[in-house]
């Protein structure tokens, strides 16, 4: 991903992958649930956007050691 506000049929390609594995199913039906609608009723792609971005924070946090575990 390139943030460049456009996507590229190669990320709709991978995103369902890279969503399954960062997320799971429960974790794909929570992100759509909290998404923004347009007036369309519509998911908004700067939302998804973002959640990515903070999964994929999180995801980095977690593998340098800084995720923070609830259960410590």
């Amino acid at each position: 991903m390139d943030f460049d506000g456009k996507v590229t049929p190669n990320e709709v390609a991978v995103a369902p992958n890279y969503l399954n594995y960062t997320l799971g199913k429960e974790g794909i039906q929570e992100l759509i649930g909290n998404l923004s609608k347009d007036k369309d009723e519509k998911n908004r792609v700067e939302d998804i956007v973002k959640l990515g971005s903070r999964t994929e924070d999180a995801n980095q946090a977690e593998d340098e050691g800084l995720g923070n575990n609830i259960y410590d």
